[in-house]
């Protein structure tokens, strides 16, 4: 359920601050006024438009300069339920990770916007990209188009091998390795499994508040049925 929170529990935002680091190292964090997950966003979105539909929730708050960093809070880390097993199957299916990320179990992204004068960097799940949208074949970023959902085929090769873990310079639990390419926002696709059977139907109004956040452009709702 938390990846960055499972596997290093000590500093879930140092990831990000890492890959942040890597790509733009001459980023300047203390220009930021809040640094967040999507999910602490979305709690306060969705209680500041439904505050008495709101169920409970929680996030960590730290304050540094004049920076804000929000750090997502669950109960449990992990999830083991059969709906997961559904979706799991179904990127199995549907879906291929591209050679140099055989080894990975989670893909994120970070976005750099500002909204009402915050300037916020966020990082959320990626599910999926589209190969062939052409924001990803022309290099350059053009408007969003529907496109069939696409099995990734475009191999990559890793720009330089692991950095050692007895390296002084590496921090304990999280390193960087150079690999892949830049993929456009334009071409990010969110995924969504629901039982075919259930009896409360898919509103895509629950959804759209969170694909705002995160700014991704298409959207995907997969129904499945169970087969003995």
């Amino acid at each position: 359920m938390d990846q960055n929170a499972d596997r290093n529990p000590r500093s879930p935002i140092e990831p990000l601050i890492r890959a942040v680091l890597t790509v733009q190292p001459e980023f300047a964090f203390d220009g930021l006024d809040i640094v967040s997950d999507r999910r602490p966003l979305s709690h306060l979105l969705n209680f500041a438009r439904n505050p008495k539909e709101c169920s409970s929730f929680k996030f960590g708050v730290q304050l540094v300069g004049k920076t804000l960093i929000l750090v997502r809070i669950e109960d449990k880390t992990r999830d083991y339920s059969t709906h997961l097993q559904y979706r799991n199957a179904f990127e199995q299916t549907y879906t291929a990770v591209e050679p140099v990320a055989k080894r990975t179990t989670s893909h994120h992204r970070i976005l750099n916007y500002k909204f009402g004068g915050i300037n916020l960097l966020v990082r959320f799940v990626a599910d999926a990209y589209l190969p062939k949208h052409p924001s990803v074949v022309t290099g350059e970023p053009t408007e969003s188009s529907a496109a069939d959902l696409v099995k990734w085929t475009n191999a990559m090769t890793l720009a330089s091998p692991p950095p050692s873990l007895e390296d002084p310079n590496v921090a304990r639990g999280v390193f960087v390795v150079d690999g892949g390419r830049l993929v456009p926002q334009a071409a990010v696709l969110e995924l969504t499994t629901r039982s075919a059977f259930s009896k409360i139907p898919f509103k895509i109004n629950t959804k759209t508040p969170d694909l705002w956040i995160s700014q991704t452009p298409h959207f995907v709702g997969a129904y499945y049925k169970h087969e003995k």
